[in-house]
């Protein structure tokens, strides 16, 4: 018992001094790191800003000051294990880099793959942050894309966080990519009463309103369902969505409310309950 008493002590002292000879380093190691992630940040920032003011895609910028930022501070681990005199270990971390990139990617494989994709989208993807878009069975405004997930926010507020590797592989339809957006608006009218007159009312609610647009593509009227009694007349006008002035929902209610109204005011009767509206299409 006594022998080995004597043995630990002796262990706890040598580790001790050991311990006591490289404190200086330790100090110096972990202020080193400290200024290194201050530094990575910094340069992360500025890049950012820099890459903001060349390019609109905040997205892509975004990813590649992350990237740079994450390039400094592993450079930063590798002096880091330098100054400890582990400079063996950091050679055998990069050998091991290859097995243990294999292993954590066959563990997590979803989110690798996701991964994956997150950097595909930052360098080329079928919509922005503000698109309306669908995919996934969803629909509604892409809010913001991360390097695993993209965020998306229906019509009815739901926030849905969809992976990215579901983006890539499926279709996506951008409502929203140029901007412009066309509504419809299906109104029945009795097929003896007057379709000229009907028609000019609704292209003079569409017309008198300041959000909707002429150019390239100015609204019409055409028909769509004939029935036994009736005519379906249809409305099909374009707006910009990016207009913050004119919000396409505001136009889309105001088209038709004006359009009704001039319908009813004008002996046209039956658009009081056979009023359709459709998803709008992107042509």
């Amino acid at each position: 018992m006594t022998e080995f008493l004597e043995l630990l002590r002796t262990e706890l002292v040598e580790w001790y001094t050991e311990f006591v000879r490289l404190l200086p380093r330790l100090a110096f190691a972990i202020l080193f790191f400290i200024g290194a992630y201050l530094f990575a940040d910094l340069v992360r920032r500025l890049l950012r800003k820099r890459l903001d003011r060349r390019s609109e895609d905040n997205i892509l910028s975004a990813f590649l000051a992350r990237v740079a930022k994450g390039i400094v501070l592993l450079m930063a681990v590798g002096l880091v294990l330098k100054i400890l005199g582990l400079g063996g270990l950091a050679n055998g971390m990069l050998a091991g880099a290859g097995i243990g990139a294999f292993i954590v990617g066959f563990a997590f494989k979803d989110i690798g793959e996701n991964f994956l994709a997150g950097i595909l989208l930052a360098f080329k993807r079928p919509f922005k942050p503000g698109d309306i878009v669908e995919m996934d069975g969803f629909k509604g405004k892409v809010e913001g894309i991360a390097l695993r997930t993209t965020h998306m926010r229906t019509s009815d507020g739901r926030d849905v966080y969809i992976p990215n590797s579901t983006v890539v592989k499926n279709t996506v339809i951008n409502f929203t990519e140029d901007g412009f957006l066309r509504h419809a608006l299906h109104v029945r009218v009795e097929d003896h009463g007057d379709m000229d007159k009907a028609s000019a009312l609704m292209l003079a609610a569409a017309n008198g309103n300041p959000g909707v647009l002429h150019e390239p593509w100015a609204p019409v009227v055409g028909v769509g369902e004939v029935g036994p009694d009736t005519v379906e007349l249809v409305l099909t006008y374009w707006v910009n969505v990016f207009d913050l002035d004119h919000p396409e929902t505001r136009i889309r209610y105001e088209v038709t409310r004006d359009a009704l109204r001039d319908l009813r005011q004008s002996g046209f009767h039956a658009p009081a309950t056979t009023v359709q509206m459709r998803e709008p299409l992107n042509e």
